[in-house]
């Protein structure tokens, strides 16, 4: 039953298909001496949000399992995003090419931009297909947005602008030009600062 609802979700089979590719990819690297670097970023890259996706369509027929998880997730990365811009605030942070990026608590900024990215977009899913309306709701988002724009990493922001266009299609057409404008006026401010 469950087994078969899943395997009928066109989206996974997209994603199995992509994390079996960058799989094969990551085990013959351009340069074998880097294999282990390789396996190590299709772990963070693609096997880990796999999983994840895996693990919540799992327990999408158990609502209130299904619920607790994504909540849970999204509340351990909204205290780490006010973690880490509390530390930023008073001075800590990653120098690098002389642009100090965000990184605390992990040791580099691109580890917390990697959880950052993959939240910021379950939580705006979520709030965009359950087309919840009050602007309280879209605060910790906001607060875990700030976050990954304050990691100035490319990777976690081309993913947030992707993830961005396809769900500003789901948006309502009242919402929508809202959305396009912050989005332009945050791809300004990413420009400026660039």
């Amino acid at each position: 039953g469950e087994l078969v609802a899943i395997a009928k979700q066109p989206l996974l089979w997209a994603a199995a298909a992509l994390t079996v590719l960058a799989f094969v990819l990551a085990l013959f690297p351009i340069d074998r001496l880097h294999r282990a670097e390789s396996l190590r970023e299709f772990r963070w890259v693609f096997f880990e949000p796999f999983l994840l996706v895996l693990l919540l369509t799992w327990h999408h027929r158990r609502r209130p399992l299904a619920r607790s998880l994504a909540l849970a997730l999204i509340a351990g990365a909204a205290l780490a995003s006010l973690w880490a811009l509390a530390s930023f605030a008073v001075g800590g942070g990653v120098a690098v090419g002389g642009v100090r990026r965000i990184a605390t608590p992990y040791p580099h900024p691109n580890a917390l931009a990697l959880l950052s990215t993959r939240v910021l977009v379950l939580a705006a899913a979520w709030l965009v297909y359950s087309r919840a309306t009050r602007w309280t709701l879209w605060l910790v988002p906001t607060v875990i947005g700030v976050t990954v724009f304050s990691t100035f990493s490319r990777g976690a922001l081309l993913g947030v602008g992707f993830a961005g266009v396809v769900l500003l299609l789901a948006l309502p057409r009242r919402h929508r030009m809202l959305a396009i404008g912050v989005g332009s006026a945050l791809i300004l401010a990413m420009i400026a600062l660039a």
